[in-house]
């Protein structure tokens, strides 16, 4: 799942090898790691931190996502399409 434009709406990518989320606060606990990913349109990201983001979704159920890794920026518009699948 990936931040669009906005902190609360995601982007479901069922193809990602792992979570991705722009939102610090969502991070309920966290480590500060080394490392990169690679995005879609392979260029690569800073990982600022992974940890667990808890999501409360509208039936009041939470759905824990582990090692989710936050970065400052999901994609650049000019180099991929829009998301087709966006949950808020």
């Amino acid at each position: 799942m990936t931040s669009t434009s906005n902190n609360s709406d995601w982007w479901l990518d069922t193809c990602a090898t792992c979570h991705v989320c722009t939102n610090k606060d969502l991070f309920f606990t966290y480590v500060a790691p080394d490392e990169n990913v690679s995005m879609a349109d392979r260029s690569t990201v800073v990982v600022l931190v992974i940890g667990i983001v808890v999501l409360t979704l509208t039936s009041g159920n939470t759905l824990s996502l582990k090692s989710v890794k936050n970065v400052s920026s999901i994609f650049q518009e000019s180099n991929l399409h829009e998301p087709t699948i966006v949950v808020n």
